[in-house]
């Protein structure tokens, strides 16, 4: 049996595969039916045929949960960032490859990105900057996989180094993800564009 996205990203996060699975699999069924709010994890225990307590023990929390469900698209990306390290020569172009990447993959998988953005922002406001080992935050670290292709443009001079790559890139990917949802039927192209014009221009170094 071949190994999936999904397969792939849940041994990357440090998950019990013999149990995260099935669970996945049930929860992005009930949240694409249904809003994150809606969705409880006793309904999701319910779909999968496990307790409650296994869901808890496995993901933390729903939003860890709904951060699981997102593991195969961060597959998808890292995969892409890799290539384009290696593929591409223009580090700008490589950070503009990555937002149109993580923009069509939200968009072909908008209520599991939907999930993720709640689950992230609750805890984010729950918690502030501490993150533990089933945040959301950390099963789905998405800037680390931007952060080296940022990296490149700042030893390039392309990109400003006021900023580390990880905060460039953590507002690069809120960036699409704010796009995504206040123009819901904008394309993945006009989106990066969008963040690409507005955003990167913005981090470029000065002169002077």
């Amino acid at each position: 049996m071949a190994t999936t996205d999904l397969d792939v990203g849940i041994t990357a996060a440090g998950l019990n595969a013999s149990s995260a699975s099935d669970i996945i699999r049930a929860a992005r069924a009930l949240f694409d039916a249904g809003s994150f709010r809606e969705v409880t994890v006793g309904a999701v225990a319910r779909a999968a045929g496990v307790n409650e307590v296994t869901i808890y023990r496995t993901f933390g929390s729903k939003d860890g949960l709904a951060a699981a469900c997102w593991l195969g698209n961060l597959e998808k990306l890292r995969r892409g960032a890799v290539r384009d390290r290696r593929e591409t020569a223009d580090t700008i172009a490589r950070i503009e490859r990555h937002l149109r990447r993580l923009a069509r993959v939200s968009i072909q998988d908008r209520a599991i990105t939907l999930a993720l953005i709640q689950a992230v922002e609750h805890q984010t406001i729950e918690r502030g900057s501490k993150i533990g080992a089933l945040d959301p935050r950390k099963i789905v670290p998405l800037p680390t996989v931007l952060a080296p292709l940022v990296a490149d443009a700042q030893e390039a001079g392309r990109v400003t180094q006021a900023f580390t790559s990880f905060e460039l890139s953590a507002f690069l990917t809120n960036s699409v993800f704010i796009r995504l949802m206040t123009r819901p039927h904008a394309t993945p192209t006009e989106i990066a564009d969008f963040v690409t014009h507005v955003v990167i221009e913005g981090i470029a170094p000065r002169d002077g």
